[in-house]
């Protein structure tokens, strides 16, 4: 959990623009904006050190919306965390914002999350869902099925079972989205496959239990049905994993800097996705606009002071300082917004790379940059495969 803590400190403290990628001209089945962790909530001027956003949420919410409109995707998908407690006033309020998008033409399909168990489910239910377009629906969880231009999409709810503790599905459910992975293949449809928690975080290991859904048939019966494409959420980063051909996006918060949101393009044979930033300048309120850039300012120096002492208490030269700075920032520019592969070999053969782990070697973002930037990281801000 302190490791997660850190990552979003490092994700909130650096405002940075994502790499884009346009959507192809092909023929398309399926457009779609991708939306996770939102965390509506009505209190205004709470301080949230992870996601500073939220003290503006209505604010915020509206700025999505109208990019949202505006853009026009054939979907709207929301991975969860959808409010920040679940509680009445955050549910109407965060609905009619929902119901402006569908108004304008645009399905939506949203699962639950965590912090949405933390009020009344029946109330949650009774909320949404009449928003949503359902083909089918599972009888002892909020998971269900949307069919959107030959795009099977499968919504699952790992979390409410849990009461919000972890992400499991009961065999029941298990049983049921099996029946529609099997459908999917006989009608020949592709597949969308969401969850809140993650399928391939930390596999084969015990240390991001609290991150990954618990039933471990899961994996395989997704590799059996051949779905390539995973949606998650949860962990407020922008990540991209690989097991085999299925894919696992876990998108970023738009409640901390950069304020990603992801879209995403279903053709015939090839998915190509790519993060944008919430656009700001062209649909907030210049006050709101104003007030998103000091708050950006605001963050870089507090970043900098942050590190400038921790790094001037083991190093001595500050013209070495300065440039391990330099690529302390690149680092978290790249994380945050997903694409730390194209960079990774730059950074390590950097001169100042060892220096910058020698002067956070007695802090946890020592250790935990070192052993990131062992493996291959995949690119979480664009990306393509193909259909085989």
């Amino acid at each position: 959990m302190r490791k997660l803590l850190f990552l979003c400190i490092f994700i909130l403290l650096t405002g940075c623009s994502a790499s884009i990628k346009d959507i192809s001209t092909k023929e398309t089945f399926l457009s779609a904006v991708i939306l996770s962790d939102l965390h509506y909530q009505e209190a205004r001027d709470t301080e949230n050190t992870y996601l500073p956003l939220t003290s503006r949420m209505p604010e915020l919410t509206e700025t999505i919306t109208q990019q949202v409109i505006d853009i026009h995707p054939d979907v709207l998908i929301m991975t969860g965390d959808n409010t920040n407690n679940g509680k009445t006033e955050e549910v109407l309020q965060l609905k009619t914002y929902l119901q402006r998008i569908k108004d304008a033409g645009i399905q939506i399909v949203m699962i639950t999350g965590n912090h949405d168990m933390y009020g009344d489910q029946a109330f949650y239910r009774d909320s949404f869902f009449p928003l949503f377009e359902i083909t089918g629906q599972d009888k002892e969880t909020m998971s269900y099925v949307s069919v959107i231009n030959d795009v099977r999409i499968i919504a699952m709810d790992d979390s409410s079972i849990t009461q919000g503790k972890g992400g499991y599905f009961p065999k029941s459910t298990m049983k049921w989205l099996e029946k529609q992975l099997k459908q999917a293949n006989q009608e020949h449809q592709k597949i969308l496959f969401l969850s809140h928690y993650s399928i391939l975080t930390g596999l084969g290991t015990d240390d991001w239990d609290n991150y990954r859904i618990q039933n471990q048939e899961l994996l395989p019966l997704l590799k059996k049905y051949h779905v390539r494409l995973a949606l998650t959420g949860h962990q407020h980063s922008q990540v991209l994993l690989q097991n085999e051909n299925l894919y696992e996006l876990i998108s970023a918060t738009p409640t901390s800097f950069p304020c990603l949101f992801g879209k995403l393009s279903i053709e015939a044979d090839e998915v190509s996705y790519h993060t944008e930033t919430v656009d700001f300048k062209t649909y907030a309120s210049e006050d709101f606009y104003q007030d998103i850039l000091s708050m950006q300012d605001s963050s870089s120096q507090r970043q900098t002071a942050l590190f400038t002492q921790i790094l001037s208490e083991k190093i001595q030269d500050q013209e070495q300082v300065s440039a391990a700075l330099l690529l302390l920032n690149r680092f978290f520019s790249a994380f945050g917004s997903g694409n730390l592969g194209s960079v990774q070999k730059e950074i390590v053969n950097d001169p100042s790379f060892n220096v910058l782990l020698e002067g956070l070697e007695d802090t946890n973002y020592g250790p935990w940059i070192k052993e990131m930037m062992k493996s291959d990281i995949l690119n979480a801000g664009t990306f393509t495969f193909t259909y085989e």
